[in-house]
């Protein structure tokens, strides 16, 4: 690893094919003076910086997955003693895979900048297994949704057989960290650990797993929510999900693809479809024709999804827009008009936000096509709008249908806005 000149932008960086990221890096001044306990302060933006003794460099490095940082690491600065000094050598998340070594270093008088090598521990002190995973196959009651577990339900992970080396042992299950037995009652234990929701409170949690095969060290860790939301996966994908669950309202979950804003109560159940790398799908059109969209991610696929502006679709739900968390960005312009239908059923829209003073063609809709390009039975019942011209709740600028729709969101626009539709060309 080296420290560039902390007048570059060069910062901290590890060498290539390293088995470890740098994950933190603070310049700090010694504030304490005299025979006293020394004190340190960031370094502020702007700050001028001299490389003397009074400075040093807090650091941070995390194991890559696969490796660990031994207990007494001790870093070595530039390989010899000459005047920089390691201190607050600590080893944080435990005996574990991917976890972190901190120190700082002291910069002796009179230096003159340059770039500092430091070598996190030699070579020989590593206990450093091939970059591998453990393989864990996961089971849900109830439902069997992957890696969402209800306060009265249950998830059992298995560690899945071995593969051509030896058989694995020393199996040590975790939460957060924290070492936990396998009920021997679960089948397959200590091979498999049931996660209860039972007596937890409502939040995610780290399940892991270690084990030792051919004497190397391998790991495997999940995201496990506890959580009110019944969530009903469609499609192939099988990976991890996290949720983030706040004030009675699912904000949005988490895949191996990103997040997915959602916008829904808490104790309703949510469908979605995702392919096998995360990616949110519409589903399949009811018997009337109807794709349903019951999500702020399944709302919006309507403006990114190919065909989507052309299709056929019905509110399934109350939906939450997540106000200014998540500006909304309106569906269709003039370039590429909304030329379907959309039903919004009845069911309510809150909290639409939109902050675009400078743009044309703001709402819900940005712009709806003429023919029959349709938007009916939609009720925004909050938020608030702001566009150049043709602004509006439902509509920025409408060409088509919009019957029995509403608005109670804000509009602002300096030219055609209106509460449903900022200009209606029908």
């Amino acid at each position: 690893m080296a420290v560039g000149d902390p007048d570059s932008s060069t910062g901290l960086y590890a060498p290539d094919g390293a088995p470890y990221t740098v994950a933190g890096l603070v310049w700090q001044r010694r504030t304490g003076t005299g025979s006293g306990p020394d004190s340190w302060a960031p370094i502020g933006a702007g700050d001028a910086f001299k490389p003397i003794a009074t400075y040093r460099a807090a650091i941070t490095l995390q194991a890559a997955s696969g490796y660990k940082f031994p207990g007494g690491s001790i870093p070595t600065v530039n390989g010899a003693d000459d005047g920089w000094t390691v201190d607050g050598v600590a080893i944080g998340g435990g005996d574990t895979a991917m976890n972190t070594l901190t120190f700082t270093v002291s910069f002796p008088t009179a230096t003159e900048g340059g770039t500092v090598t430091v070598t996190p521990a030699p070579p020989t002190d590593w206990d450093i297994p091939a970059p591998h995973t453990l393989t864990l196959a996961i089971t849900g009651s109830p439902p069997a949704t992957p890696l969402l577990v209800k306060p009265d339900g249950t998830i059992t992970l298995t560690l899945t057989p071995a593969g051509s080396g030896g058989d694995y042992t020393g199996i040590q299950w975790t939460v957060n960290g924290n070492p936990v037995a396998a009920d021997p009652t679960t089948p397959g234990a200590p091979s498999a650990y049931t996660f209860k929701g039972d007596g937890r409170s409502l939040g995610t949690y780290t399940v892991g797993v270690r084990a030792r095969q051919d004497g190397l060290w391998y790991e495997n860790r999940v995201k496990v929510p506890v959580t009110n939301v019944e969530l009903v996966l469609e499609g192939p994908y099988t990976g991890g999900i996290t949720a983030v669950v706040e004030d009675g309202l699912l904000k949005s979950i988490t895949t191996n693809a990103g997040a997915i804003l959602i916008g829904r109560k808490d104790d309703e159940t949510v469908t979605l479809k995702l392919d096998e790398d995360g990616k949110l799908q519409f589903r399949d059109a009811d018997v009337e024709g109807n794709v349903p969209i019951g999500s702020y991610g399944e709302f919006q696929l309507i403006r990114t999804a190919s065909d989507g502006l052309v299709g056929t679709y019905k509110q399934e739900a109350d939906l939450d827009l997540l106000g200014s968390a998540a500006e909304w960005t309106a569906i269709g312009n003039t370039t590429t008009f909304f030329d379907g239908t959309f039903d919004g059923d009845g069911k309510i829209i809150s909290n639409l936000y939109i902050d675009k003073s400078s743009s044309n063609y703001q709402g819900l809709f940005g712009a709806i096509g003429g023919g029959s390009s349709t938007v009916k039975n939609v009720h925004i019942v909050s938020g608030s709008v702001k566009g150049n011209e043709y602004a509006g709740g439902v509509a920025g600028l409408n060409y088509g249908a919009i019957t029995a729709c509403s608005n109670n969101s804000s509009v602002k626009g300096n030219e055609y806005a209106g509460g449903v539709a900022g200009n209606n060309r029908r």
